[in-house]
């Protein structure tokens, strides 16, 4: 019997020290970035990773599991006035997404990769959405203020009336696709369509899998 434990305790030994541990606080020179996954010591890897604060002034922590963003995260740099939150689950974000850059604040609240809401924002452009989404067509207030006035434009299953001087018809239609995340705007006049125009939303997975990875390369830079 001792004989036995004395065997397998350099087993179990050797298993701890090739387990990668569960919280990695970065910079790691085991953790890397592999064709778009996170993998510690060339094996995907499944944990917390810790951003403490660094030169730039980014901080914040992120879960992973097998390599790809799964669970909460929260990465900011108050300096710059950047904060990004957000909730992945069998990787489709799920809850409340926010994202803070410069002048712009995006807040949404997802679904299983489904947008439901969305309230956005931009401080230079003096533009407001707040918008719910039924079959990615919008329903709310689109704002916009300029040094004149405030003009207000209400929709409704993604199509709002907008109020001119001419004896036309004018409508406006907001929607937005739920695979791509991507804004389409369209003018009508007379029932005719006038101008078309499509617009990345600014955030998806990939452009979240790009602010991680480039955290990851950066704190591996620090002296």
């Amino acid at each position: 019997m001792k004989r036995f434990f004395l065997f397998i305790l350099p087993v179990l030994l050797v298993i701890t020290a090739c387990k990668a541990p569960e919280e990695i606080v970065l910079p790691d020179k085991n953790l890397n970035v592999a064709d778009r996954t996170i993998v510690y010591k060339k094996e995907p890897y499944t944990g917390k990773l810790v951003l403490p604060k660094s030169p730039r002034g980014n901080e914040g922590y992120m879960y992973v599991k097998d390599g790809h963003l799964e669970g909460n995260a929260e990465i900011k740099n108050e300096k710059d006035g950047f904060l990004l939150k957000y909730n992945i689950n069998a990787g489709k974000f799920q809850g409340e997404l926010l994202y803070k850059s410069g002048d712009g604040q995006l807040t949404l609240n997802v679904d299983k990769g489904v947008i439901l809401s969305m309230q956005m924002s931009n401080d230079k452009e003096k533009t407001e959405y707040n918008f719910t989404f039924t079959d990615g067509l919008a329903n709310g207030v689109f704002r916009h203020e300029n040094k004149k006035n405030t003009a207000e434009i209400v929709f409704t299953d993604g199509m709002a009336k907008i109020e001119n001087d001419g004896n036309i018809d004018v409508e406006a239609k907001f929607s937005i696709n739920q695979n791509t995340w991507m804004i389409t705007m369209e003018s009508f006049v007379d029932g005719k369509s006038y101008s078309k125009t499509e617009k990345f939303l600014g955030i998806n997975l990939e452009t979240i899998e790009d602010i991680v990875f480039s955290s990851i390369e950066d704190y591996k830079t620090q002296k």
